[in-house]
């Protein structure tokens, strides 16, 4: 696959709301990439071959991008973050281009509640009791299928039942520790990369479930590992899921539940990524040319990921200095608003625990960078 797009000049196109991720990995890779995003960060910007600044991720958006480049060979497009949601979008893309990545149909199938938990009844699959009609008991959530990170999940109350739209749901809260799981499919069969532990921001009653942060290791027996296993082969076998995917799942005392499915690179490829000697992209693209997947070579420490939101109102100053272990840095004079997602930054140690601290502590030092870097701009 590397050889037909460096020597065929075959374009290779990522789609995402931030594709800092995909692009680095199609460096390792040695794949030159043209990179869609929303954010335009610096990191992004330097390791795209060629950057498009999107205003959004609508249809139109994309494809009029996509065709201003006047490129002579029809490209081949990954995506990732922010996509997935759009089935319009799904459908243009696979329709016009070589699409690398899941159909809009085996998307349909992980994406609209009713058929996913339906698969996983059939398949004999646990996920916690879900409601099309009025909020299960006292103790349910609100979920929304057309966004991520946690921001389409909220707390349920006996006045939500209105507020249930198309692709919307109830679902039982249970008591249970969160954790994901990355891996690669090729419509038959899949292949586990890692098993995650999975953070949220902590005392946030608007969005309790909004995404903090990840770590590359996350404990279950062997019985539950190969449960998983299982369970991810028979979705892969029933939905026809290809390349780089993941599992959102709950541990209730040893006892597992599915929460959904993520059909499209998500963001703890950033944490195996060095695992491979070509990076994880190079996996994901041999999961549609029928190439093996190699083996990753496993490091001993944790690796962590943490997302920094703006502690205030403020706008990226020339002078401020990006510490080594931030990614998706901003560009000069980006502007932010209060709670917005600002910069991921990256950290390794020896175990779970010990990571967390080191990423919580980075964190507190950034916010101080960013509060006050904006307090010498205000002053100048």
């Amino acid at each position: 696959m590397k050889a037909l797009i460096q020597n065929d000049k075959t374009p290779l196109v990522v789609i995402a709301r931030s594709a800092r991720m995909l692009v680095e990995s199609a460096n390792r890779g040695g794949f030159d990439v043209t990179a869609f995003d929303q954010f335009g960060d610096g990191d992004t910007r330097m390791g795209a071959a060629h950057f498009c600044l999107l205003n959004d991720l609508s249809t139109d958006t994309v494809i009029s991008t996509i065709e201003s480049l006047n490129i002579e060979q029809q490209p081949l497009v990954i995506y990732a973050s922010g996509v997935d949601n759009n089935p319009d979008l799904l459908l243009q893309l696979q329709q016009r281009y070589q699409l690398l990545g899941n159909s809009a149909q085996s998307v349909h199938q992980v994406r609209n509640p009713q058929l996913f938990f339906r698969l996983l009844d059939d398949l004999n699959i646990a996920y916690p009791s879900i409601s099309y009609g009025s909020p299960i008991g006292h103790n349910c959530l609100l979920k929304r299928t057309d966004s991520e990170g946690g921001l389409g999940v909220s707390r349920a109350s006996s006045s939500s039942e209105g507020d249930l739209q198309a692709g919307c749901y109830f679902q039982q809260k249970l008591e249970g520790i969160p954790f994901s799981v990355l891996f690669l499919a090729d419509g038959k069969s899949s292949r586990i990369v890692g098993f995650n532990t999975q953070w949220i921001v902590a005392d946030n009653p608007g969005q309790p479930y909004l995404f903090q942060g990840m770590a590359n290791r996350y404990d279950l027996s062997d019985q539950n590992q190969r449960l998983i296993e299982t369970w991810i082969t028979n979705i892969v076998v029933a939905t026809g899921l290809q390349g780089l995917n993941s599992i959102d799942c709950l541990d209730v005392d040893g006892e597992l539940f599915v929460l959904e499915i993520n059909p499209r690179p998500s963001a703890s490829v950033t944490l195996y990524d060095l695992d491979y000697a070509h990076g994880l992209l190079a996996e994901h693209i041999n999961c549609f040319t029928g190439e093996a997947w190699s083996d990753a070579q496993k490091q001993s420490q944790v690796r962590g990921t943490w997302v920094v939101y703006a502690p205030a109102d403020l706008q990226i100053h020339k002078h401020l200095k990006w510490p080594l272990w931030v990614s998706d840095q901003p560009a000069i004079n980006s502007v932010f608003n209060c709670g917005e997602p600002l910069c991921t930054l990256q950290a390794s140690a020896d175990t779970v625990t010990l990571v967390k601290q080191k990423l919580m502590q980075r964190c507190a030092m950034m916010t101080n960078l960013l509060l006050d870097s904006s307090r010498k701009f205000e002053s100048a």
